[in-house]
């Protein structure tokens, strides 16, 4: 999904995690962005990750 979005030129890539999968996310270099809420009961947090440009 990530080299998706680079190739079709989006800079950004959000996502919302479940709290227990943010260390999963980290890895790929996402940030966590605001409050923890719920959705579906299940606490989660927003992400971003800010791209290059295709090499």
């Amino acid at each position: 999904m990530i080299e998706a979005a680079r190739e079709r030129g989006f800079a950004t890539v959000l996502l919302n995690a479940q709290v227990q999968a943010l260390d999963f996310y980290r890895r790929f270099g996402f940030v966590a962005e605001g409050e923890v809420f719920p959705d579906a009961g299940i606490p989660h947090q927003a992400m971003r990750l800010e791209l290059t440009p295709p090499s």
